[in-house]
């Protein structure tokens, strides 16, 4: 599978009771995760997003993950962005119904 992999919540209660935002962040990038969702629902927080950012940098800081993984994984946000906003044609020539 060469497309984009999405993650589900990781702020869903499943998850939350095991797992620090970062740590929950760093264990879907390591499983190949490209986009993390963060629904921000159960409990507010505002810097979600930033503490997110900042275990991804932790895992380049410590060789845990390579700068090319992050680049392959952003390289294929921005395929799925291209073609979601038409700039791109899908490859299928079947309609999506």
């Amino acid at each position: 599978f060469g497309g984009v992999t999405v993650s589900d919540d990781l702020q869903m209660k499943a998850i939350t009771d095991r797992w620090s935002c970062e740590e929950a962040v760093q264990q879907a990038v390591l499983a190949g995760i490209d986009l993390l969702v963060i629904g921000n629902n159960l409990l507010r927080d505002d810097e979600a997003a930033v503490r997110g950012i900042r275990a991804v940098e932790e895992l380049l800081s410590q060789d845990r993950i390579s700068r090319e993984h992050i680049r392959a994984s952003l390289a294929r946000i921005e395929t799925l962005r291209k073609k979601i906003a038409g700039e791109t044609p899908w490859s299928s020539s079947q309609p999506i119904t």
